[in-house]
């Protein structure tokens, strides 16, 4: 088994005449212009390399996993070759969104299938409801490599793994804050956060029984005026690495284009200094942009009609009255999702539960994800209404997804062979999201 970095969440992993490429993001910004690579790799290196992939993974259809502006970016006889591997879903939006992109080949596996994808190489695919997947890749030696990537495990989902993989000799997995829930006082949550990721990673490599695991996944950088300050909170490669050293844990670290086999003896220190010295250096940071009060208030109006059509009034009652300050273009909003208003004026207060500036405000309102996208770009502040804002998030979170909550919905035939097929398997992870929503009532 022999994988190579290329950055981020894309690597290439070899196994026999298998070669997968992941998540692949090579250029260009993502959740809405608010994170930058960092670094960004060598692409015509990575061109070098199509001719080699065999196979596509893409984990799931966060942009900086599923990256529109590098697929699209693909040769066409690329896409004509080389098959997709994605997660099963009750939908075929994904599959539908690689087709127009103009892959010929999309394979769907379920949760916890192997699947044989070539002589004496199976592809593992394990799902995180509703969103993430990650896959396992074992090897006709039954070396077994488990790409983790955004997923937060249970104890039961690391259980079923281990049932289903055996050890692994290389886990993958997230290093460092990849999003921020807006609390005010940053400088108290968010080194909490960044260390709760890596006692999180110790818990997975212990509870999965890994030799040795490589970070990935967190090789980016907060890029917009609004949420640079994230940056000063990001877990760096040393602090990673000391927190495994402390652990009796063995790490490999890589560079862009860096390779790594199986068993073979590796040298930390370049790579560490590598990033050391990135981390020295200046970062570019993306000014504010604006729109107009027309633009939002459009939004925040289809938004309402939206979701009012997938979920019950009772439900989006609950989330009441939010009030935001938007202070680039000193404007004051209510979002009203009783009776599905919106209303503005112009005036300067510190009498808001949300505080964000223009743009973000619109994107949120405007896309299915958008919600998401904020707290994952981190370019907002929220003093008030937490809870009723948190039920916004996983309300909107299930609108991109697609699980809707009106019962003829529910009732579906699709939903209802897919809930019937993953129920067990599925059934800790979708409970966990409930938790969320049980809690705001309580």
């Amino acid at each position: 088994m022999r994988l190579t970095l290329i950055n981020h969440a894309s690597l290439i992993v070899e196994a026999g005449s298998v070669v997968i490429w992941t998540d692949p993001w090579l250029f260009g910004r993502a959740f809405n212009e608010s994170w930058a690579l960092s670094p960004a790799p060598d692409v015509e290196r990575m061109r070098a390399l199509l001719p080699r992939i065999t196979h596509l993974y893409v984990s799931h259809e966060h942009p900086d996993h599923f990256h529109l502006p590098t697929l699209r970016w693909l040769p066409a006889d690329f896409k004509d070759r080389v098959p997709v591997l994605f997660q099963r879903l009750h939908t075929e939006k994904m599959p539908e969104a690689f087709n127009r992109l103009g892959f010929k080949t999309i394979h769907t596996l379920a949760h916890r299938e192997i699947r044989e994808i070539a002589p004496g190489v199976r592809f593992y695919m394990f799902q995180s409801a509703p969103l993430d997947s990650a896959f396992g890749l074992i090897d006709h030696q039954g070396q077994v490599l488990f790409n983790q990537n955004d997923c937060e495990l249970s104890y039961f989902d690391r259980a079923w793994i281990r049932k289903d993989l055996g050890k692994i000799s290389i886990l993958l997995n997230q290093f460092s804050i990849a999003t921020y829930d807006g609390r005010i006082n940053v400088s108290e949550v968010a080194p909490r956060h960044a260390a709760r990721i890596l006692k999180r990673m110790e818990i997975d490599h212990k509870g999965l029984d890994a030799t040795i695991s490589i970070p990935i996944a967190s090789f980016m950088y907060f890029c917009c005026e609004d949420n640079c300050h994230l940056n000063a909170y990001r877990n760096s490669i040393s602090t990673t690495a000391s927190a495994y050293k402390n652990a009796g844990l063995q790490l490999v670290i890589l560079r862009p284009f860096d390779t790594y086999e199986t068993g073979q003896a590796h040298d930390n220190s370049p790579a560490v200094e590598y990033y050391g010295e990135m981390e020295r250096s200046g970062l570019v940071l993306d000014p504010v942009k604006s729109v107009s009060s027309d633009m939002i208030e459009n939004a925040a109006t289809k938004c309402f009609d939206d979701l009012y059509t997938y979920y019950p009034r009772l439900l989006l009652r609950l989330i009441g009255k939010l009030r935001c300050w938007v202070p680039d273009i000193r404007q004051h909003y209510v979002l009203d999702f009783v009776n599905r208003k919106i209303w503005g004026k112009c005036s300067a207060s510190d009498d808001w539960d949300i505080q964000l500036n223009s743009q973000p405000l619109w994107f949120a309102l405007q896309q299915p994800y958008g919600f998401q996208t904020l707290s994952i770009s981190g370019r907002f502040f929220i003093k008030a209404a937490e809870k009723r804002f948190l039920l916004l998030r996983v309300i909107t979170g299930l609108r991109n997804a697609e699980i809707y909550l009106k019962l003829r919905y529910i009732i579906s035939r699709q939903f209802a062979v897919f809930a019937i097929r993953n129920f067990m398997a599925l059934s800790t992870q979708f409970c966990s999201k409930l938790l969320i929503i049980f809690r705001f009532l309580s």
